[in-house]
């Protein structure tokens, strides 16, 4: 089996299982059984199980098989999607930062208004990596580490889709509300005045700690990216794990 094949079941694997449980009517049904919390602990470590598996997979095979689009050996062509990325990953970490007043965050039982990053759009993280992860996929030397970035990059839109709809489902009405006056492309809302920024929507958080938070990982790039990029994966990993364990042992 080529290398780029067994990367692509090992994302399969975590794809399919990822959305699979993610979504009705299996997850509500497994909820109702089990709980919320212990629903999520579940969908939490299959998650980092097949992601770990993925982590491993990359690391072994990435360097192996056909060569991929490589497109950062033009200069030019480097510098465009090297600023690319580092706007989708400060979008995404401007997610992050806001994830405590995302009606996105886990367990979240009220659908506030749309503010900050929010007035953007109302994925940040999953756009934001969406766009970082067709950049590596781009810029990947091997046709192994596109299949990897270009699934991640599918997986983000596929999961912004899928999170309208579950909250749709989840908050009926003022979900519809918000999703009303917000937008899955950055700007949109704000272009069509469904949206404009007031005083209230604090810059510092918004733009420059994202930012400096992206500048610190474009000066560490050559440590995460170790391994075929199986190093960020694992820092992903752990972060998600962290987020969830937070929110749940805070409720």
């Amino acid at each position: 089996m080529s290398a780029p094949a067994i990367i692509g079941l090992a994302l399969l694997a975590f794809v399919g299982t990822h959305l699979a449980l993610g979504q009705p009517p299996l997850r509500d049904l497994l909820a109702r059984r089990m709980g919320e919390k212990r629903f999520l602990a579940l969908f939490t470590a299959i998650a980092a199980i097949t992601f770990g598996i993925l982590a491993a997979a990359l690391a072994t095979f990435g360097g192996d098989g056909p060569a991929g689009p490589a497109l950062g050996r033009d200069p030019a062509g480097r510098i465009i999607l090297a600023t690319l990325a580092f706007i989708g990953f400060a979008l995404a970490m401007a997610g992050i930062v806001d994830y405590g007043r995302s009606p996105m965050r886990v367990l979240t039982k009220r659908i506030h208004p749309a503010s900050g990053i929010q007035r953007v759009t109302r994925h940040p993280f999953f756009v934001g990596f969406a766009l970082f992860a067709a950049v590596h996929a781009l810029l990947a030397p091997t046709m192994a580490v596109s299949v990897f970035f270009g699934g991640l990059a599918l997986l983000s839109i596929a999961g912004a889709l899928a999170q309208d709809r579950k909250l749709a489902v989840r908050h009926g009405a003022a979900y519809a509300d918000y999703v009303a006056k917000t937008s899955l492309v950055p700007f949109a809302a704000v272009l069509r005045r469904r949206q404009a920024f007031t005083r209230d929507d604090r810059v510092l958080r918004m733009i420059v700690l994202p930012a400096a938070i992206t500048g610190v990982f474009l000066l560490t790039h050559a440590a995460w990216s170790a391994y075929h990029g199986a190093v960020f994966v694992v820092f992903v990993l752990l972060g998600g794990v962290f987020a969830t364990l937070r929110r749940l042992l805070s409720t």
